[in-house]
């Protein structure tokens, strides 16, 4: 029962998460922002996730996994809350730094969680069960949940004349995430076994972890590819929406945002 409610939270996570990807960019100029702005509200976002990342993995491991992946949730609906009923460009840099912290806590903390806990009740041996078992719900929730924000703007554009064009996708995301935190709160079991048995200071923790990074080239080379990686799809990421908007013959294929989302 467990293993089932665990996955269905990480699906839903991973679903609200798919639900922005055809369509922030466009969200963001729809509320305010203009084009040549949107990287600079990408960067708040990036710059809060690099930022914040060490910090709140720490966080993490001080006061339970638990905690930590539901307060990531309140940021996320937070952050829901804001840009939907927000309007301009310092409302949207708001919103852009709680969405940046709201993916700095969640990063791992849940998946953590969950795999402690089948590992707890079926054994080390079933570690790569519970591992592809996360990464197939993960891959299943972003993927659905695209397709789902690309058809999601026409279905608000055709009936739903009394909101913005991507609010729908919004809607959406702060009706699941609620669900998400009751699920969390109710069914998420946090016991000794994977919960902090000893607590360290923060600054020790910031200490031991920088060692570890120091110490291991492996991890520096990762580091190295990850930031070429994201430096260098930045650009496309960011404006690959507003671009495929502009070369639409109309509105009617606007449900393609999601099919490349998709794929």
């Amino acid at each position: 029962m467990r293993v089932k409610v665990y996955s269905l939270i990480v699906l839903l996570n991973s679903y609200i998460t798919g639900l922005l990807l055809p369509v922030l960019s466009l969200l963001l100029i729809d509320k305010g922002s203009t084009l040549s702005r949107i990287s600079i509200l990408i960067g708040i976002y990036s710059f809060t996730v690099i930022i914040l990342e060490l910090p709140t993995g720490i966080m993490a491991d001080l006061i339970g996994r638990k905690k930590t992946f539901c307060l990531s949730l309140i940021m996320s609906l937070l952050f829901s809350v804001v840009i939907l009923l927000g309007d301009g460009f310092i409302i949207l840099c708001i919103g852009m730094l709680i969405y940046g912290l709201n993916r700095a806590i969640s990063s791992g903390s849940f998946e953590a969680l969950f795999i402690d806990s089948y590992i707890n009740e079926f054994g080390k041996d079933k570690l790569h069960v519970v591992t592809t078992r996360l990464s197939v719900l993960d891959a299943i929730g972003l993927s659905s949940g695209a397709l789902t924000g690309g058809a999601l703007p026409e279905i608000s554009r055709k009936h739903l004349i009394l909101t913005g064009t991507y609010d729908l996708n919004l809607i959406v995301r702060l009706i699941l995430t609620v669900l998400i935190v009751v699920l969390a709160v109710v069914f998420i079991k946090e016991t000794g076994a994977n919960s902090v048995k000893e607590h360290i200071t923060l600054k020790q923790q910031i200490k031991n972890s920088s060692n570890v990074v120091i110490k291991s080239k492996n991890i520096i080379c990762i580091f190295i590819s990850v930031f070429s990686t994201g430096f260098f799809f930045s650009s496309l990421e960011t404006y690959w929406q507003p671009h495929f908007i502009s070369l639409m013959p109309d509105d009617s294929a606007m449900v393609f945002l999601g099919v490349i989302a998709f794929l």
